[in-house]
């Protein structure tokens, strides 16, 4: 792969692949593998607006963690779901994946998720209206990524805090 064009034209082919490795890591014992994969191809769906699919992926990835008590995969499941479901406009559905993600995250002592789920719960938060729970999840998610030494999530939580006040 000579560059970012040719990865991305080659995870594109490769994402039906990747799908149907979810699936019957799902089905065949290996959860573990079913939602590391739905977990790692996050990005790139959500970067190339491939929503559909992300919620095929973190769908199965969250039956799949249910299914196995995994309450951490469970957790970020969730958050994945969040974040894609707010795309769609489902903010009500995306506040209640996140909120029900940051519960799990609190109960594992999980800060950093935690955090994460925070940041992407302000973003549901805001595109409602709802300005004052979008500031407060934000200065939420500041004090963790602050607590845990985490710059660049302290960064994008600064950033998201400065575009609210500048409306």
């Amino acid at each position: 792969l000579l560059g970012w064009k040719d990865a991305a034209a080659w995870m594109n082919i490769e994402i039906p692949n990747l799908y149907a490795a979810v699936e019957y890591a799902s089905l065949n014992g290996r959860p573990d593998i079913s939602t590391a994969i739905s977990a790692a191809v996050h990005g790139f769906l959500r970067r190339y607006g491939k929503f559909d699919q992300a919620i095929m992926f973190h769908d199965i990835a969250l039956k799949t963690a249910r299914g196995t008590c995994d309450q951490l995969a469970e957790a970020g499941a969730l958050t994945h779901l969040g974040d894609i479901l707010r795309f769609f406009g489902y903010c009500h559905a995306a506040v209640e994946n996140l909120g029900r993600a940051i519960e799990l995250y609190d109960s594992l002592g999980e800060q950093h998720g935690k955090a994460n789920a925070l940041n992407e719960l302000a973003a549901a938060h805001y595109l409602s209206d709802n300005y004052p729970a979008a500031a407060d999840e934000l200065s939420r998610a500041l004090r963790l990524y602050r607590d845990l030494g985490d710059q660049l999530g302290e960064a994008h939580t600064l950033n998201h805090l400065g575009a609210m006040q500048h409306l």
